[in-house]
């Protein structure tokens, strides 16, 4: 008689979710990935993802839809759910959630976006804002100088973003640094605002307990959380926020998995 396949829930379809549904599906477990928006996760935010071993470079989409339908033709099933109410029983839990986007402490008077990716064309030939001072402030702006007429960045400190990033910015006339705070009123005769000033976890499925000061799952060595759920990728306490860092904790968190089912 055939023996019926363990199964793993994944939540969350970014760079730690994919990694670790490969890994456990090419083990022979039976894996569903659930998302609560667009398959790729953060992967669909990224304009040019350039420091992803394996990956020649481009939008970050294209690098998760090559992952998602490898994954779906090795029997991978990805179905859409709302992780903040319940998670589907299984004989393992894998969380894969990510983070999600910082809001401003004011409500600007243009519409709010935390994608350039997915917005920019909205606003061709328009003049938009961009708030924040890190490198996806930086991505963000160029990407959106090749559709706006012009860009405005207001950073409340100097630009820490990749040298390369830095000075491709440099080269674009449309661009303008403003070193200030960005309010209602400096933003408010803009087509559109951009903001990139942080993520924060995607953990509120998890009581407070198992989670640190800042809002991270913790798990023990093994990538548990507590009873058969894990937590793989940037939702995890002391991970690094970066496609590779995840990809790999994923991966990691996919092989803790299978032990821990075969014990």
């Amino acid at each position: 008689m055939e023996t019926s396949k363990k199964n793993l829930n994944i939540y969350g379809s970014g760079p730690a979710g994919l990694a670790a549904a490969l890994y456990a599906v090419r083990s022979g477990l039976d894996v569903t990935v659930f998302e609560t928006s667009a398959f790729g996760g953060k992967l669909n935010e990224i304009p040019s993802l350039d420091n992803f071993p394996g990956f020649p470079g481009g939008p970050g989409r294209d690098l998760a839809n090559s992952e998602i339908k490898k994954l779906k033709s090795l029997g991978v099933k990805f179905a859409y759910s709302d992780t903040d109410k319940t998670l589907s029983p299984a004989d393992a839990i894998l969380l894969a959630t990510g983070t999600v986007p910082k809001k401003l402490d004011f409500t600007p008077v243009p519409p709010v976006s935390y994608c350039a990716l997915c917005d920019a064309p909205l606003y061709r030939d328009k003049s938009v804002a961009v708030v924040g001072s890190g490198n996806s402030a930086a991505s963000g702006a160029l990407y959106l100088s090749d559709l706006a007429s012009s860009v405005t960045i207001f950073a409340n400190s100097d630009l820490r973003a990749e040298p390369a990033t830095l000075s491709a910015l440099e080269k674009k006339s449309n661009i303008k640094i403003e070193k200030v705070l960005a309010t209602e009123e400096n933003t408010k005769d803009f087509a559109a605002v951009f903001v990139f000033i942080g993520h924060t976890p995607a953990s509120s499925m998890l009581e407070p307990a198992l989670l640190d000061e800042k809002g991270y799952v913790k798990t023990d060595e093994t990538h548990r959380v507590k009873d058969n759920i894990f937590a793989a990728g940037s939702v995890r306490s002391g991970v690094l926020d970066q496609c590779i860092t995840s990809a790999a904790d994923g991966a990691a968190a996919a092989v803790d998995i299978i032990n821990f089912l075969k014990q």
